[in-house]
Order: structure tokens, then C-alpha cells, then sequence
């Protein structure tokens, strides 16, 4: 039980960081960037939940 806490905690962190640089590169780079970024993020977090 502990580890699958620890590891829901992990993918929480790591999805807000991810969020978080995701904010700041679309305000200096903008929305095609934030379009690539999102595929590529939502493509990784499907693999992801997939495999667990």
C-alpha cells in the first residue's frame, strides 16, 4: 500500500512541474509550442497509465 502512494505521489509531482513548465514556456514561446508540448505530454501519460 505504501509504495503505490508513494508512487501516486511521484506522478503528482511530476505532473505539476511538468504543468508549471508547460505555463512558463507558453508564455515566452507560445501556442504552437504549448500544442506540441500538450501531444507529447498526453501521448507519455497515456503510455504511462497504460503500463501500470
Amino acid at each position: 500500500m505504501e509504495k503505490i502512494i508513494g508512487i501516486v505521489a511521484e506522478s503528482g509531482v511530476s505532473v505539476f512541474a511538468g504543468v508549471f513548465l508547460i505555463g512558463a514556456v507558453t508564455a515566452v514561446l507560445g501556442p504552437a509550442v504549448r500544442d506540441a508540448l500538450d501531444t507529447m505530454i498526453t501521448t507519455i501519460v497515456q503510455k504511462a497509465t497504460t503500463a501500470s
